[in-house]
């Protein structure tokens, strides 16, 4: 695939802090919050009802989110975990966008 020097490339930071606590009976809790910052993320926005038709532009993205585990050893080969992730984003606004403007991270689910 060549690259497209019309856009500017594609960059992100993440950054997150968590912590691990060893409860009882290796039983293990670990929490985590994180932020990624993505610039230039290149948007494809699909016209409908024109087919393969789409305007692609640069946005700035941010995601962010907290992270839940709880972790349990109940042999020496037997685990179990539970898990509960919660994440949000959020897009600057662009004169392209339209009433049917779908944004990729739109897929990504709230809560899992």
């Amino acid at each position: 695939m060549k690259e497209n020097p019309e856009f500017e490339t594609e960059t992100s930071w993440t950054y997150e802090i968590g912590l691990l606590k060893e409860l009882w009976f290796d039983t293990k809790f670990r929490a985590a919050t994180y932020y990624t910052d993505i610039t230039d993320y290149q948007q494809h926005n699909y016209v409908s009802g024109v087919p393969k038709t789409a305007i692609v532009y640069n946005i700035d993205v941010e995601l962010y989110g907290i992270e839940l585990e709880l972790t349990r050893s109940f042999t020496h080969d037997l685990s179990g975990y539970l898990s509960y992730t919660w994440q949000n984003w959020s897009a600057e606004d662009t004169p392209f966008d339209v009433e049917e403007t779908h944004y990729f991270m739109q897929n990504l689910p709230r809560n899992k």
